[in-house]
């Protein structure tokens, strides 16, 4: 769910920003979702990308009172010692997301973080998106829900593989 691919063209660069597309063209199933696109995102950034679908380290005890907090905020205390088979997959998406969260990632990229859950649970995972945006992480949110971009401090628009905003 949280994963940076590399680009079919394109040079990543290592700049003041944490990310810096430049050029950056991909190819999906003979879909062009990205073409030619460069956009700089500065660390500390909570940013929205919209677009329709197909568009385009801690210590063992450390860990466990981590996870127990991301699933306390996650409305999932009652099912820490559940396994994944035993959840429904709203719940499975939710430990998904406190799993890419437990080793406080400096970038925190999630794509349709809200894509299976439903509407009364958004705010449980868009709160703690932006909690972790106000803790100084950078935080970029790939979605087609114009209620969820909303959340964001900026939001960019992909339109036929280019960038809008």
């Amino acid at each position: 769910m949280f994963a940076l691919h590399q680009p079919a063209t394109g040079t990543p660069v290592v700049t003041p920003h944490i990310i810096e597309l430049n050029d950056v063209s991909k190819e999906f199933g003979g879909v062009t979702v990205l073409d030619a696109v460069s956009m700089q995102v500065p660390a500390g950034a909570y940013l929205a990308l919209g677009g329709v679908s197909g568009a385009g380290k801690t210590t063992r005890a450390e860990r466990k009172t981590r996870s127990l907090t991301l699933l306390n905020e996650l409305g999932l205390e009652h099912r820490s010692h559940h396994r994944a088979i035993q959840l429904a997959g709203g719940e499975q998406q939710r430990v998904a997301i406190a799993r890419a969260l437990i080793n406080d990632p400096e970038v925190i990229l999630a794509d349709e973080p809200t894509g299976n859950l439903p509407h009364e649970l958004w705010s449980h995972v868009l709160d703690l998106l932006e909690a972790e945006w106000k803790n100084g992480k950078t935080v970029i949110v790939i979605t087609h829900e114009p209620g969820v971009a909303a959340r964001a401090q900026r939001v960019v628009r992909l339109r036929d593989g280019r960038l809008e905003g």
